[in-house]
């Protein structure tokens, strides 16, 4: 028999139940779009932050070179970049088949223009920060923490150095691969189900970041610290608060043994295709590849201060280069996205200490390899997103929510267990030690012991303080962003790329008639040719607009003229042009060559 209760409730039930589905319904569709509007907001601010560059011509000293030895994919994947330019023989020996590749299928799609690479070129700096975004959220931290962290990465004065400029995408490329990376090894040391896919999935993004440039290799130095962060955060917030609660349970209810399994295989697997990739390299370039030999520690307060002030370049004008100063500003950084690490809730902890570990191994890695020019820094300035997005989302748990565990609170937990425990210790001490310590000592004890109870048992006062120090922290975060918005591609002007490829453009056009009239037999020289575009002011040195290398002026001329059998050689040049210059050409026949000249109006001398 069912009662009448039981009956009413049976008929209410349909309707109960259909009232409970919308429910989960409308909250699905909350917690989608809170997902992904901060991320196509992303999209769409870095998007329109580099639109007025799709527009330009070819810019970079290395650009041509890089289209030109790229079409031919068996030379890409066995040769070292721009092999037959005279890159490898003057420069430097790189093996970069991933950004090589790039050109390859770009050119094979779009052919030799300006504006499809352009556009290739930003593409990948908006996946490269949706990547970066998307490895916060792994970690845990809320879509619009993560996304506000990656756009003031996306904005960084550093990135207008990079993305109008094909040759620069390489950092890029390195960008997407390890943040993809560490994102799938976030979720394979805690998902139980597929998880070799992952790994395969996770270890494959590696590659691609190591053979897309050499600063890939910096992601073995953060997988582990990534898997131990993964297990400090937990499950994470998606799975605890969305529909999956019972794979959260299962994930965080995996044994301590299948953890340290799961840790171990992604390090195994990671430094597996690392040593593989190495050999390979090596082989490719004939040993360690580079600039030459390296002297790291020569001139290194050079290279720190060339680092520091590219990083935080909208402070260029306040910072010093003294060992006192760099002790101050690292301690006014450490105020502002260190201290959080003890106040902030523990998946935040655990992403500012992934931020904090990707900084000094870039940073590092680029010191050792004396490689600090802007454009080399985009990977290093990657790791202001994940910082500033754990101390944003830190601090709104702190400040708007309750009970969320800290790194601080679990210490202070175990702070307060040993005290209590040193405190009945010295209430009941044994004969020998009462008569060896004296009164005196169990006096002190006791009374050093309670105090250290008392202040952590006043939980407002240390809430007080904590938010305290976290609006300060905040208030840091939110002038660093003022002052990256403020010199960043939104607001202030960086004409030199304009100019650069106007001046490429107008150069070629000008010698055009001369090399066509190149005779038969003989080779080209050119003389004269521009090497950047030099505007006098701070932004040269941030920007460095190349136009042509001495190893991209030939390939730039096979690329847009059609003339078969030309070689072109050119004469060493130090040219930095003025932008709004007039280029025009003479040619003459001198010493069994045919010798063109490039004249600047108005002149250059």
């Amino acid at each position: 028999m069912i009662s009448n209760p039981g009956r009413q409730r049976l008929r209410t039930y349909p309707a109960d139940h259909a009232a409970l589905v919308e429910r989960w319904r409308a909250l699905a569709i909350t917690r989608t779009l809170a997902t992904w509007l901060p991320l196509a907001l992303l999209a769409v601010l870095s998007s329109l932050a580099y639109a007025p560059y799709l527009g330009d011509y070819f810019v970079g000293g290395d650009t041509w070179a890089h289209i030109w030895t790229s079409r031919d994919v068996g030379q890409v994947l066995t040769q070292p970049i721009m092999a037959g330019s005279g890159f490898p023989e003057t420069v430097a020996h790189f093996y970069r088949p991933i950004s090589s590749l790039s050109y390859t299928i770009q050119y094979a799609i779009s052919g030799l223009n300006a504006f499809a690479f352009h556009v290739g070129d930003l593409l990948i700096h908006v996946v490269a920060m949706l990547s970066l975004a998307g490895l916060a959220i792994a970690l845990g931290v809320r879509p619009w923490a993560a996304a506000l962290g990656a756009a003031v990465v996306s904005l960084h004065p550093v990135m207008a150095s990079v993305v109008p400029a094909a040759p620069r995408r390489h950092d890029s490329l390195v960008t997407i691969g390890v943040c993809v990376g560490l994102a799938l090894v976030v979720r394979y040391v805690r998902s139980p189900r597929q998880r070799a896919l992952v790994l395969v999935g996770s270890t494959a993004a590696l590659a691609f970041a190591e053979l897309s440039k050499e600063l890939g290799y910096v992601g073995l130095l953060l997988v582990l610290p990534a898997c131990l962060l993964a297990c400090l955060a937990g499950p994470s917030r998606a799975r605890v608060e969305g529909a999956e609660q019972g794979a959260a349970a299962a994930a965080s209810s995996l044994s301590p043994r299948a953890r340290w399994r799961a840790i171990a295989s992604v390090v195994v697997a990671w430094t597996a295709a690392s040593a593989v990739l190495f050999v390979w390299h090596a082989h490719v370039v004939g040993g360690l590849g580079g600039y030459g030999p390296l002297s790291p520690w020569r001139d290194v307060d050079v290279r720190v201060d060339e680092l520091v002030t590219i990083l935080f370049w909208p402070f260029r004008d306040y910072l010093q280069g003294y060992l006192k100063a760099w002790l101050i500003e690292a301690g006014v950084l450490l105020f502002a996205v260190g201290l959080p690490m003890l106040l902030i809730q523990r998946r935040a902890a655990a992403t500012l200490a992934l931020g904090w570990t990707w900084l000094i191994g870039s940073s590092a890695f680029q010191l050792a390899s004396e490689s600090t020019a802007p454009w080399q820094t985009y990977v290093t300035v990657a790791a202001f997103g994940l910082m500033i997005a754990a101390v944003l989302d830190g601090a709104y748990v702190v400040f708007f929510s309750e009970g969320s565990p800290t790194a601080a609170g679990w210490l202070a937990g175990r702070l307060r267990h040993f005290a209590a425990s040193w405190r009945a210790r010295g209430r009941a001490p044994s004969a020998a030690a009462s008569r060896a310590q004296g009164p005196m000592r169990s006096a002190e004890s006791g009374t050093s012991t309670a105090a250290l109870a008392a202040a952590f048992s006043r939980p407002k006062v240390a809430g007080a303080l904590a938010r305290g120090i976290l609006t300060l922290c905040v208030a840091g975060v939110v002038v660093f962003a003022a002052g990256v918005v403020h010199d960043s591609v939104l607001v202030t002007q960086y004409p030199e790329w304009h100019a650069a490829g106007s001046v490429a453009q107008s150069y070629l056009a000008a010698i055009r008639a001369c090399v066509e009239a190149a005779p038969p037999g003989e080779s080209v020289l050119l003389e004269d040719w521009p090497v950047n575009v030099d505007d006098a002011t701070d932004q040269f040195r941030l920007i460095v607009a190349g136009v042509f290398a001495p190893y991209s002026v030939g390939p730039a001329v096979y690329l847009t003229m059609n003339h078969p059998g030309l070689v072109v050689q050119a004469q060493k040049s130090e040219l930095s042009v003025g932008p709004n210059r007039r280029i025009s050409a003479t040619c003459q026949q001198q010493g069994g060559a045919w010798l063109v000249q490039a004249t600047y109006d108005p002149p250059l001398r």
